[in-house]
């Protein structure tokens, strides 16, 4: 009788207090995505990091190419369901204070940004990678995820809060401003020791925005 005290390789079900199988490989996915690129993650890595079977991967999604599907539809359909409100909030207060509606979008960005810097670091990757997936996640994810703010915008330009002629290409930039500095912060100054998060809120207000003449 072995006298070994090493617990035997758990199999079957999951605890009910852990993530899913699907979850957990869906989150080891986007940081190994990120972090690696599409071509680079395996799926044999990502299951391994994700602490399940990699027959499990195969059985769930079939393959790489469904699997990071899986992540953009995840991404898309949680950030509806979770900041559909946030949106709608900013929308309504654009009617009467555009500047105020445009400066909290900017300040929801960066914190989502700081929050999930997984999810930037993927887009970034993606973009620099492969223009046919950068195409996927733009139709499939950004668009979707700025739409809500295009009757924001252009409340805020008729206001004189903002100036643009593409009110989209307006957004991406703004959005951009955002995100770089964030998921890059070495290119931002070392020596001014004030939280990144709130100096690019700072920066990002004062190059964008334009204070409406009776404030």
């Amino acid at each position: 009788m072995s006298n070994s005290t090493t617990p035997p390789k758990r199999r079957g079900r999951r605890q009910r207090n852990e993530l899913s199988g699907r979850e957990a490989l869906l989150s080891a996915a986007i940081k190994a995505f990120a972090q690696h690129g599409y071509e680079a993650a395996s799926l044999r890595a990502i299951a391994a990091s994700a602490g399940v079977d990699v027959a499990l991967c195969a059985r769930l999604f079939g393959n790489k190419a469904n699997l990071w599907q899986a992540v953009l539809d995840t991404v898309a359909e949680t950030f509806e369901q979770q900041h559909r409100a946030t949106f709608a909030a900013i929308d309504v207060l654009a009617d009467s204070h555009p500047y105020q509606a445009m400066y909290q979008f900017i300040e929801f960005h960066t914190h989502f940004t700081v929050q999930n810097p997984e999810l930037s670091a993927f887009f970034l990757q993606e973009a620099t990678m492969s223009p046919e997936r950068t195409a996927i996640i733009q139709r499939q994810v950004i668009e979707p995820m700025q739409r809500p703010m295009l009757k924001v915008v252009a409340k805020a330009k008729a206001a004189k809060v903002i100036h643009y002629h593409d009110p989209a290409l307006f957004l991406r930039m703004l959005v951009a401003a955002i995100v770089f500095p964030l998921t890059v912060p070495e290119i931002a100054p070392s020596n001014d020791h004030e939280d990144i998060a709130q100096r690019v809120i700072r920066e990002v207000s004062n190059i964008y925005l334009q204070l409406p003449q009776n404030q």
